[in-house]
């Protein structure tokens, strides 16, 4: 299937352009449990201790285990987003050496 210059993206072999990345961003998002969204804002310690204690109650305290951090997929999209670039009307702008053509 022929595409047009600079949106072949990850599906085709290419490098992420911005409709995979915010792809990849909304899948890593929806893969967060509600438990440990309550437990980020519990350990913020922003909120009004009452606040707090509910959080706790519905969702239980941060234990160490509960601790671990997936270094792997939050690696892959800060290396996707920084192989995107920008110019100052904020529109993506494809790498030429990319395309070949």
């Amino acid at each position: 299937m022929h595409m047009k210059v600079g949106t072949k993206g990850l599906d085709e072999g290419y490098d992420p352009h911005m409709q995979d990345v915010c792809k990849l961003l909304k899948d890593t998002w929806n893969s967060i449990s509600e438990k440990t969204i309550a437990q980020c804002w519990t350990k913020a310690d922003i909120f009004l201790r009452s606040i707090q204690s509910i959080l706790i109650m519905l969702h239980g305290k941060v234990k160490k285990r509960d601790k671990q951090v997936d270094d792997s997929g939050v690696a892959e999209i800060v290396e996707l987003l920084s192989r995107i670039g920008l110019d100052d009307d904020d529109d993506a702008i494809p790498d030429p050496e990319l395309f070949n053509v």
